[in-house]
């Protein structure tokens, strides 16, 4: 090591001082080369360093939103369609299961959660479930209005309308869906809420009809031309009855509007020859032109609020009737 040195210094000896600063000018800019070259290293490798972890950090957040749109969201949708069920809310829980498509067994369980309503509201558990394959003479839509088509039937004289039909909860009858059916009786199942316009529509051989406790609506011309109807029982939560929707049933003898009742349509009870009694709710906020038009045997008449309410209804309608029967009760 020693003789290198004096080697080295030997050289040094041997050269000028231009030729000394010439090589010390060259070693600096060596060390200058290398020290930028390994900053450059240093920023690259930090550049590739931020990009790696900004590669990871996308690869997580979009990873985590496929979880949740794939993964946690539907598991928590389910998981609520699920407390909906035990809870006994199964329309709400069809809802939601409905929307979740083919996760899992989601499909599986709307079909239960249709047919579990259906005992729930009709308080049993041999509801009658029907499709078009078992019950062609039937049709739903899509809002679960039902539709008969005496053309395909094949039966007793007794028509039972299944509570549940190609997968689907009966919520109504639809709009003459049950046109001049020849049946002396009919049976709804409790989860229908309407009966659409023309619904029994000249069914004259009807006498006797089970309205679901459920029925909210009855449309124009429901029950219109149905000679030989007797009775109907009318739901607590029917708010209206449309035109000529009990218009010529001839053998009506008596109706009762529950408290909640709000509106009778124009001649929706005209000419029914036998009706002698009408109850009338203290809501009642509206009869229509005509509504008891040819009713010559009512001679009872029950209002749950004051005359002067009563006269107030029935004044420039034509229904001065309900005013001048023989027994006129008011609150």
């Amino acid at each position: 090591m020693s003789e290198q040195n004096n080697v080295n210094q030997e050289e040094k000896r041997h050269l000028t001082s231009a030729e000394r600063q010439k090589l010390y000018q060259e070693k600096a800019t060596q060390r200058r080369i290398e020290e930028y070259q390994k900053r450059k290293r240093a920023r690259l490798l930090k550049i590739v360093m931020i990009a790696l972890a900004a590669l990871v950090l996308v690869g997580g957040i979009v990873a985590c939103v496929l979880l949740e749109k794939n993964v946690w969201k539907p598991a928590r949708i389910y998981q609520s369609a699920e407390d909906l069920c035990t809870a006994e809310e199964f329309l709400s829980a069809y809802e939601v299961y409905i929307s979740l498509g083919d996760y899992k067994d989601a499909k599986g369980k709307a079909s239960v959660c249709i047919t579990k309503n259906a005992q729930k509201l009709a308080g049993r558990d041999d509801v009658i479930i029907g499709t078009t394959a078992s019950m062609p003479w039937f049709k739903i839509d899509e809002n679960g209005a039902i539709r008969f088509d005496e053309k395909k039937y094949k039966g007793a004289d007794e028509l039972v309308v299944p509570d549940v039909f190609d997968n689907q909860l009966v919520m109504a009858v639809a709009d003459k869906g049950f046109f001049y059916a020849p049946f002396e009786s009919i049976i709804l199942p409790p989860s229908v809420k309407r009966i659409e316009a023309q619904g029994f529509f000249a069914c004259s051989s009807l006498k006797s009809i089970v309205l679901p406790a459920e029925i909210e609506f009855i449309g124009e011309k429901a029950f219109e031309d149905c000679e030989a109807i007797e009775s109907i029982t009318l739901s607590a939560k029917l708010k209206e009855i449309g035109s000529a929707a009990f218009r010529n049933c001839n053998e009506l003898t008596e109706l009762v509007f529950p408290e909640g009742f709000e509106t009778i349509g124009a001649r929706a009870i005209a000419s029914c020859e036998k009706l002698h009694s009408i109850t009338l709710p203290s809501t009642l906020t509206s009869i229509g032109n005509k509504a008891f038009e040819g009713c010559t045997a009512l001679s009872k008449v029950v209002y749950a609020g004051s005359k002067d309410s009563l006269t107030i209804l029935c004044s420039g309608y034509e229904n001065e009737i309900i005013l001048s029967v023989k027994e006129l009760v008011c609150d």
